[in-house]
């Protein structure tokens, strides 16, 4: 976003994507305002999962070596790569890299950075998988793979004639 101009009682702004946002200014001394092009650099990140199997060290020096190559990524201070979550299938990687803080660069940065690393995971065989989903075999399953009769519309077991659930 870019101030393109301040009056007595508002701001005007042009954004990011070309439209022109008005402040009161009243807004404007009562709230933060984060200026994200103050400094000619800035912090980015995303998020990558591994599979549990994978080594997270390796996984790491990857992620980083990849980033390193990425046109637009800075050398000062380089770029991490940090284990930051378990999921339930996944270790998650946080990578951290800074840019131009510009907002079509950060974003074409980002871009490339995030095809590099997927790029070079997939080249060392670090897997990310998607998520694993566990299923149960219910009374209600097995019934609803057999055709059951005694299945109810929501899926649950009529009981029998004795009153109990098979």
């Amino acid at each position: 976003m870019t101030v393109t101009e301040i009056k007595i009682r508002e701001t005007r702004i042009t954004a990011f994507d070309g439209e022109s946002v008005i402040i009161p200014n009243r807004d404007v001394y009562k709230n933060v305002i984060l200026v994200n092009t103050h400094h000619d650099t800035h912090r980015l990140h995303f998020d990558i999962g591994i599979a549990c199997d994978n080594d997270a060290e390796q996984a790491a020096r990857a992620i980083i070596e990849a980033l390193s190559a990425v046109p637009g990524v800075e050398h000062d201070p380089s770029a991490e790569a940090l284990v930051h979550q378990l999921g339930v299938s996944t270790v998650n990687i946080r990578a951290l890299l800074w840019s131009d803080s510009r907002r079509h660069e950060s974003i074409t940065v980002l871009d490339a950075a995030i095809k590099a690393v997927k790029t070079r995971l997939d080249r060392d065989g670090i897997e990310m998988p998607a998520n694993i989903v566990a299923l149960r075999a219910t009374p209600s399953f097995r019934a609803a793979l057999h055709g059951d009769a005694r299945l109810t519309p929501a899926g649950n077991l009529r009981p029998d004639t004795n009153g109990t659930q098979q």
